[in-house]
């Protein structure tokens, strides 16, 4: 499903912890456009969330069947990230690092979040899309599990970084949990 969410990033940071405003009945992201600004201005990044069917979100057609916990999967698709990582840090290592860590209920592995540019996306396996992923030079390789439209030129994804093994060769994959139009 694809949400809208209006971002304001502060000039300096000098808050850890990001602020997600969601709005009540019959508003949107719009509801929080003054306060953006605002709290952006005293160091915090800011995002403000139009769930499925309110605002610019998808999802007006089936807005009276729209429940909590759609609402809830919207949350955690906007919220359930670690933030950016770093560009030149999407590589083996890190992957292999990620992978041989222990996660589980209420300790995830790490989910990242970037924009990319889709330099190449193919159908596998009838239903997934395997991608090329560009971002400030490097080529990444992606899926992205049962998708099979194609995206557009330019995404923002929530994304987990993976070791992909194929005929006893292991390189970087990531893999694709939530994506927007960026």
């Amino acid at each position: 499903m694809k949400l809208e969410v209006l971002s304001q990033s502060p000039q300096q940071r000098t808050h850890p912890t990001p602020l997600l405003f969601v709005h009540g009945a019959w508003h949107g992201a719009w509801c929080w456009q003054n306060f953006l600004p605002y709290f952006a201005g005293h160091g915090y990044e800011t995002h403000a969330l139009s769930l499925r069917g309110h605002g610019r979100s998808e999802g007006w057609e089936g807005l009276r069947w729209h429940g909590v916990r759609g609402y809830i999967a919207d949350l955690e698709q906007v919220i359930e990230t670690d933030g950016p990582l770093a560009a030149p840090d999407h590589k083996l290592e890190v992957a292999q690092a990620i992978e041989d860590g222990v996660w589980g209920q209420g300790f995830a592995a790490p989910t990242f979040q970037g924009e990319f540019a889709v330099a190449n996306q193919r159908v596998v396996g009838q239903r997934h899309l395997k991608l090329k992923l560009e971002r400030e030079g490097f080529v990444l390789d992606a899926m992205l599990f049962f998708h099979d439209g194609q995206l557009p030129a330019c995404i923002s994804a929530a994304y987990q970084l993976g070791v992909n093994e194929y005929n006893g060769q292991q390189s970087v994959q990531l893999t694709l949990r939530h994506w927007n139009p960026a």
